[in-house]
């Protein structure tokens, strides 16, 4: 769980504009859907790491309210809506961490 936790961080435009490397997209292995190739219903991560530049890019720019999880919760959706196009192998896989389900 604290793998796969620690690797969603990326989906978080103010946590890759600071720390994202493409070593983060190899830990998105851990999430099944994101280990596989994308002919099998995944996404591949060699399309995530060639957007990463772009994507980190947009990041550099996100302003998210970070301090109010509703408002954090608003914003990290918006930004990816707004932004989503310029790097749709991140959306996708974007769109697959979000509607992970989180448990206690």
């Amino acid at each position: 769980m604290y793998k796969m936790l620690s690797a969603v961080q990326i989906f978080d435009p103010t946590f890759a504009a600071l720390y994202a490397t493409p070593t983060h997209v190899d830990d998105l292995a851990v999430l099944t859907p994101l280990g596989m190739p994308d002919d099998e219903g995944g996404v591949d991560p060699n399309l995530l790491k060639a957007q990463l530049p772009a994507y980190l890019a947009a990041a550099a720019h996100a302003a998210i309210n970070v301090t109010n999880v509703e408002d954090f919760s608003e914003g990290v959706l918006r930004w990816w809506r707004d932004n989503g196009k310029s790097f749709p192998a991140w959306a996708d896989a974007a769109r697959v961490v979000f509607a992970i389900t989180p448990n206690s």
